[in-house]
């Protein structure tokens, strides 16, 4: 009964603990995205990390799916259908680095159905970058993504796994309190 009534808000609330324990160990900032329609996520929740030289993204910015580590990896989660149709509408060029090819976008959700999360580096604004995961509500469904942003400067491949593996267990937290 209770799941029935389930909405974006108790989303934010199940998952605030979780995103905190990852700002803490990460030492970034945490975000929330849920889906916006069919094509969008929107940003419900930030958790700020403590450096001084740090990403800020403002709650409610809205963003095509593609363009954030989160869509991307919600889009991974969808039927192939789905993503087709998402696919088929223009993609913003947002940067010069912003991924707008359909199919390249549909190699990128191959890799990240395999390790599990999605990378983005300048995709939405130059000089941020993000490794974020899914979390799924009932029947595997994804509800939203979370993300560990950070500045360009910080951002280093070698580190991409640990980062992918610690917002990967903190999204199947939240999926699994939801």
């Amino acid at each position: 009964m209770g799941r029935r009534g389930w909405d974006k808000g108790d989303l934010r609330t199940v998952a605030l603990e979780p995103m905190r324990e990852l700002r803490d160990l990460t030492n970034e900032t945490i975000t929330l995205q849920v889906r916006d329609g069919a094509e969008r996520v929107v940003q419900i929740e930030r958790m700020d990390s403590h450096q001084a030289v740090r990403t800020f993204i403002k709650v409610g910015s809205t963003w095509q799916l593609p363009h954030t580590s989160g869509g991307m990896a919600i889009m991974a989660c969808l039927p192939d259908d789905e993503v087709d149709r998402i696919l088929s509408s223009p993609i913003q060029q947002l940067t010069p680095q912003t991924d707008t090819d359909p199919g390249s976008i549909r190699k990128k959700i191959e890799e990240i159905r395999r390790v599990g999360y999605a990378v983005n580096v300048n995709q939405n604004r130059m000089g941020v970058c993000a490794v974020g995961a899914a979390v799924l509500g009932e029947g595997g469904c994804p509800v939203g993504g979370i993300g560990i942003s950070m500045p360009e400067t910080r951002f280093d491949e070698n580190r991409v796994p640990w980062w992918g593996k610690q917002v990967s267990d903190t999204a199947a937290n939240v999926s699994s309190l939801l």
